[in-house]
């Protein structure tokens, strides 16, 4: 029979081998303040619902255009916040319509 205190310390080290397994160390995914540029891309055209969308690194974020169905174009820049874990954008299209909004940790 195994010593009950070796049976812990098994346990414990199978856990923390799992741990970086299922992303819950250091991970960014939900963290929209740490997104990466392809990550931040994909989310937003799925909020903002464009059929479009391109993003470059900007100062303080990323900024770009997206079109939407209708065949509008956006403006668009976006921040992030690590320490909020979020990130904001505006969006102003070329027919007039403006849409300001945020993504929060846990999205």
């Amino acid at each position: 029979m195994k010593n009950p205190r070796t049976r812990i310390h098994s346990v414990q080290f199978a856990i923390l081998l799992l741990i970086p397994a299922f992303g819950f160390v250091g991970c960014n995914q939900s963290n929209p303040g740490n997104w990466d540029q392809a990550t931040v891309q994909s989310k937003l055209q799925e909020k903002m619902k464009l059929e479009s969308l391109e993003l470059v690194p900007a100062s303080g974020g990323l900024t770009g255009s997206g079109t939407d169905a209708e065949g509008q174009t956006y403006k668009i820049t976006v921040t992030q916040d690590p320490a909020a874990k979020e990130l904001s954008y505006v969006a102003e299209g070329d027919r007039g319509a403006t849409e300001e909004g945020s993504i929060a940790g846990g999205y």
